[in-house]
């Protein structure tokens, strides 16, 4: 409702600076008008006028027989026809956006710009917050009441768990998948094509406009903490995540902690002790304890998001740097024409080249956050290859004689050579 409320204020402002807008124009075209009818001898094509008046006011604009003959002779008692006619315009060209914006938004939003006809703007807006705030209310008992769609969607979910039983403090993974149940759900649409039954998913709720109330009311530096501390969270979520997927990986594959890479091999000689780590370098992964799989876990997923801080560092800085070094030798070129200015060149070169070295700066942070909410890491390796491992025996044929096999090749070269 707030932001219906929000876009029904902004849909009467644009109202207004259109109103002052062609009201301004019409009262010009109309100051002048007298002039140019004494110029063309008395009279002027009606026709033409008013399509040039239509043009201006950007508004197709229409006049009776009797008003097109007054606007030939100069009369300017038709412009308050005019300016009725393109104060409706505005008014019904901005209700038939903004009820095509809320229906967008709630589709069974029953509201059609001919009901308006005629009503104060004022008026207009109380009735589309009605039939919203209705809508609204409807569409909450349909999901939301006893024995409704969100109900029996939840009490599907929960006879799947056996004694229909969650512990969603300890199975956040359960947890998000009710919320997904709650979000989409599915109603019954007909091909247009084929006109069969089917079922077509649909969404019903959207946590941002939840998410986007919670927060309403706090301060700015509240919610800078606030969105630190999820960000923060959500950093060590997506360590663990990368590490339990490496770890897996790589306990399948029946690797050692030897054969990692050294780097890696180094943190956990640090987490797990020296001595630990000696014990434990010929045992596969998933033979170690589960407190050590655990430190392992956070190793291995906080080397996989070094590499991917890393990744998408340099790639926004080897982007943006080649344009700052063209845009620097640009600037090289053209300094010289500072003298002319009777500026010192030299003190004018160091002022824009610490701007441009700011700019960019302020481009790579901005670059480096847009990347990240985008980016989609590929998939990685920790793991070396054992070189000390022998490698299989692959039984070969003997070689022929160094003449013979010279000779041969040379022959093939002959025959692919072209004259």
């Amino acid at each position: 409702m707030k932001s219906a409320e929000t876009l029904l204020q902004r849909t009467e402002e644009t109202i207004e600076q259109a109103r002052l807008e062609r009201f301004e124009t019409l009262d010009t075209f109309f100051q002048g008008l007298p002039d140019r009818v004494e110029e063309a001898g008395g009279s002027l094509r009606a026709q033409e006028v008013l399509d040039e008046l239509s043009g201006l006011v950007r508004i197709p604009l229409r006049l009776s027989p009797d008003e097109m003959r007054r606007l030939a002779s100069g009369d300017d008692s038709v412009s308050d026809s005019l300016r009725e006619q393109v104060d409706t315009l505005i008014v019904q060209l901005n209700l038939v956006r903004l009820i095509g914006t809320l229906q967008r938004r709630v589709d069974d939003l029953d509201l059609k710009p001919a009901q308006f006809q005629g009503m104060e703007w004022q008026d207009i807006a109380n009735q589309v917050l009605n039939q919203l705030d209705a809508t609204l209310a409807r569409r909450t008992d349909q999901l939301a009441a006893p024995g409704a769609a969100i109900d029996r969607d939840l009490e599907a979910a929960f006879e799947k768990t056996g004694d229909g039983l969650i512990d969603l403090e300890q199975n956040l993974h359960a947890l998000m998948g009710l919320l997904a149940v709650m979000a989409q759900g599915t109603k019954v649409s007909f091909d247009r094509r084929t006109h069969r039954r089917g079922q077509q998913r649909i969404i019903r709720l959207t946590y941002f406009f939840h998410a986007a109330h919670l927060i309403d009311d706090r301060e700015p530096g509240e919610l800078e903490a606030y969105i630190l501390e999820h960000l923060q969270g959500a950093q060590v979520a997506q360590q663990q995540l990368w590490g339990r997927f490496e770890f897996a990986r790589l306990a399948q594959s029946e690797v050692t902690l030897s054969q990692l890479d050294a780097r890696v091999q180094d943190q956990l000689a640090d987490e797990l002790g020296a001595e630990r780590y000696a014990e434990a370098a010929s045992l596969n992964l998933k033979d170690l304890a589960p407190e050590e799989i655990s430190k392992v876990v956070g190793v291995l997923g906080r080397r996989l998001q070094n590499e991917i801080y890393r990744e998408v560092l340099l790639s926004v800085i080897s982007n943006l740097w080649v344009d700052y070094l063209t845009r620097v030798d640009a600037l090289r070129v053209s300094i010289g024409l500072e003298a002319f200015a009777q500026r010192d060149p030299l003190v004018q070169y160091k002022g824009k080249a610490s701007e441009m070295f700011q700019t960019l700066l302020a481009e790579i942070r901005s670059g480096v956050v847009g990347r990240m909410l985008t980016y989609q890491p590929s998939r990685r390796s920790t793991a070396s290859v054992d070189k000390d491992k022998p490698a299989a025996e692959t039984p070969l044929a003997a070689p022929a004689a160094g003449s013979d096999n010279g000779d041969s090749r040379a022959d093939r070269k002959k025959k692919r050579r072209r004259h």
